[in-house]
């Protein structure tokens, strides 16, 4: 019986790489156009301004969201690579070993 934690690093690349394309296709969404359409459509009304500030927070609060998602995607594919990095060193280690192992 095992006490680790299996990881399949390349499970974890495809996780970073689903997130990554869903930020992106979130960042169309973002744009708010019908209601920043709806803000504009009206200008010199005082809830066409109270709109258009609305939007435009909005707008760079689910920027920031996105953001943070990007980061996410990044360090999910930076943690795959250094599994596979980790892995290879250690079975160039453990090669290296045995081999002089066979020599002593």
């Amino acid at each position: 019986m095992g006490y680790g934690t299996r990881i399949d690093a390349a499970t974890v690349a495809k996780a970073a790489s689903d997130v990554h394309a869903t930020s992106e296709s979130s960042r169309q969404g973002m744009l708010l156009k019908d209601a920043e359409a709806a803000g504009t459509g009206h200008p010199g009304w005082k809830a066409s301004t109270a709109s258009t500030g609305c939007v435009k927070a909005w707008q760079e609060r689910l920027r920031q969201e996105a953001n943070d998602v990007e980061a996410a995607a990044k360090a999910l594919a930076s943690s795959a690579n250094s599994y596979v990095t980790t892995d290879r060193a250690v079975a160039d280690s453990l090669t290296e070993d045995a081999t002089w192992l066979k020599g002593a």
